[in-house]
């Protein structure tokens, strides 16, 4: 039943691609939807026997009061690490959009520098000086 729904599912979202894009892209998105579902479907499979395998592992160990609650607090943490991650992954990017470098005279590239420099003096001139440092320090 599962399978139908799948396949279904696959060949609606596909009818629009079909029509607009030919017979290889409407067979691509097919198969990239039932891939799709056999990776779900194989990861919650692989999620129920590590779990399971946990359970064996933990229940002599603490009892069967204790096993649940480690499983429990395993499963919270897996849902807290993913759930960062799809934070990370789904937050708005702060990039500017893509502009076009332009090209800078030397004049420019010299008044970039100095003001870099004069905001940041502190930071340049212990640059400077390890480096200075370091160069000096080296046998030739």
């Amino acid at each position: 039943m599962m399978q139908l729904k799948v396949a279904n599912l696959a060949a609606g979202l596909a009818r629009p691609a079909l029509s607009a894009y030919g017979r290889s892209a409407g067979r691509k998105l097919g198969v990239l939807l039932a891939t799709g579902a056999m990776l779900v479907v194989s990861t919650i499979a692989i999620s129920g026997f590590l779990l399971w395998a946990l359970w064996e592992y933990v229940r002599p160990l603490v009892g069967p009061v204790g096993a649940p609650l480690i499983l429990a607090a395993a499963v919270t943490l897996f849902a807290m690490i993913i759930g960062l991650i799809a934070k990370y992954a789904l937050r708005a990017q702060r990039t500017p959009p893509y502009r076009r470098p332009t090209l800078m005279t030397p004049e420019a590239m010299i008044e970039e520098v100095e003001g870099v420099v004069r905001k940041q003096k502190v930071p340049v001139l212990l640059a400077a000086a390890l480096f200075g440092i370091f160069a000096g320090s080296q046998r030739h």
